[in-house]
This record gives structure tokens, C-alpha cells and sequence, in this order.
């Protein structure tokens, strides 16, 4: 496993996952037919945000997910590395903006690098109806309020507590 996750990733980064989110048909490693699988793979510093932005796809599920430099999934239930459709918020001219950084920005669709300085990210789409291609750009954290539109989705601290308090609740429900 390890040595086919170093040569996907190699393979991936030498196709500009490392500058742009590209598709990849994961079909020959028992992905869906009719799944879109894009990657990212980023090195991001402290003051550094990624920003993931694409329209929002007529589809009948996608997520969003974060991994480590050797694909294992970032800790879903005690930190945000994850949102699906029915998690994130759509901004009101109907994109979607995913706000990946090391602190919290405040971002409603924030992702939590969990420390990792490396890793990557794969933005999956299921039975697409369209297929906007999304796009990612990094920019500094101190940054991120004048690249956002004013109009993108905002919270509280208090609102991301009572987030990722029921965030875990619902992970470790499904554990019974």
C-alpha cells in the first residue's frame, strides 16, 4: 500500500495536482463509474490558506475530504477535515468556497489541516448532472477576508464549537 500510494501520488503530482485540482479516473482502483474524483496535493504553511472554489454541482452527493502525505484520512471526528453536500454551505451567487488552513479563519466551510504541512485533498462528485471544474489557489491567511467575497458564509467561534460538538457526537453514534 505504501508503495503504491508514493507512486499514485508521484504520478499525480507530475500531472499538476500540486498546482491545480485535477480529475482522475479512479476506476482502475475500484472508484464509481460514476464518480468524479479531483486531487490536490499542497504544502501549506502556518500563514497560509488554500482556498477550493468551484460552482455547485447538479449532483446527487459530493464531499470533500483532507489526507495526509500518506493518504490516510485527517481525523474527521474530533477536527473538520471533511464536509459533504449536506454540510457545506453554497454562497448566495451559488459557488461553493472550501477555506483549508492550520486555524480556524471562521470560514463556514472551513477545513482543518490538522498540523499537517503536507497532505492533499479530493473533492469527489457522484452521478453529476454537470461538471464544473473546480479550482484552488493559495493565498496568506491575513489575506483571506479581501479575497473572499463579502458575501461568503461566516461563523462564530461559538458556532464552530457547537459544530464540531455535534460533529463528534455523530461520528461516535455510528460506532453503536
Amino acid at each position: 500500500l505504501c508503495k503504491f500510494s508514493i507512486d499514485y501520488f508521484n504520478g499525480l503530482r507530475k500531472r499538476g495536482a500540486d498546482k491545480a485540482l485535477i480529475l482522475d479516473d479512479q476506476t482502475a482502483y475500484g472508484g464509481l463509474l460514476a464518480q468524479s474524483y479531483y486531487f490536490h496535493l499542497y504544502d501549506l504553511a502556518p500563514d497560509e490558506a488554500l482556498i477550493a472554489e468551484s460552482d455547485a454541482p447538479a449532483a446527487k452527493y459530493w464531499s470533500i475530504q483532507l489526507f495526509d502525505p500518506y493518504s490516510i484520512t485527517l481525523d474527521f471526528v474530533a477536527r473538520q477535515t471533511s464536509l459533504n453536500d449536506a454540510q457545506a454551505q453554497v454562497d448566495p451567487d451559488g459557488r461553493i468556497r472550501i477555506v483549508i488552513s492550520h486555524t480556524d479563519p471562521l470560514a463556514a466551510n472551513w477545513l482543518d489541516a490538522a498540523g499537517w504541512s503536507r497532505g492533499g485533498l479530493l473533492w469527489r462528485w457522484n452521478d453529476t448532472k454537470t461538471a464544473p471544474q473546480p479550482s484552488i489557489r493559495k493565498v496568506k491567511l491575513a489575506e483571506l477576508g479581501s479575497v473572499l467575497p463579502a458575501s461568503s458564509r461566516k461563523v462564530t467561534s461559538e458556532q464552530r464549537l457547537a459544530m464540531l460538538s455535534t460533529r463528534a457526537r455523530f461520528y461516535q453514534s455510528r460506532r453503536r
